[in-house]
């Protein structure tokens, strides 16, 4: 197991950063041109977080079923399909799916859709592309657009994608090792789990 997620890390989350590279080469403008690296940007990624655990720790509480489904799709398939994974594997994967996933969304396609329309419309259709490239569930994507929406916004008003990379990355990280190292919850209801 420990192997196929390395190995679906690097395919699918590199294969993101080649595409997002290529397809930069092609525009003439390579998205990692906009990431300047500096402690400011790295902090301001990390605080950046902030916002986006308080949502996922909101919807953690949620007794909508929407919400409940969604953290028993994460508690019975991201759970498991970390388990056996390290924690210098479970940093990797979060690292390349930040660098990489901002890289094509933010980095690629937001500036490919500003081409052709105003900035704040490219990001809703990037946002709305990174909702659908999330779409476990119609609540889920619908989740993952709205950060997708954040985290362009944090690009966009800091014109840098560093920051960007960094609150995406670091909130995976903490999402996934709250995730390892919290028990079930008490609201799955399916056979052969913990019932509320």
């Amino acid at each position: 197991m420990r192997k196929r997620i390395l190995f679906l890390a690097f395919l699918i989350e590199g294969g993101l950063g080649l595409a997002a590279v290529g397809i930069g080469e092609c525009l003439g403008r390579s998205p990692l041109e906009n990431v300047h690296w500096s402690f400011a940007a790295v902090g301001g990624g990390v605080l950046a977080t902030i916002p986006l655990l308080s949502l996922y720790f909101f919807f953690k509480k949620s007794t909508l079923p929407q919400t409940k489904k969604i953290f028993e799709i994460l508690e019975t398939e991201l759970r498991p399909f970390f388990q056996s994974s390290t924690l210098a594997d479970i940093l990797m994967v979060c690292t390349l799916a930040g660098l990489c996933e901002e890289l094509f969304f933010r980095g690629t396609l937001q500036y490919l859709f500003s081409l052709w329309l105003n900035p704040y419309l490219a990001l809703f259709c990037t946002s709305v592309l990174f909702g659908l490239a999330h779409l476990i569930t119609r609540p889920y994507a619908t989740i993952a657009g709205t950060v997708g929406l954040y985290l362009g916004l944090l690009a966009l008003f800091t014109n840098n994608l560093a920051p960007a990379i960094v609150a995406h990355g670091t909130y995976d990280l903490i999402v996934i090792l709250l995730l390892l190292r919290t028990p079930p919850s008490r609201f799955l209801t399916s056979p052969g789990r913990i019932d509320s």
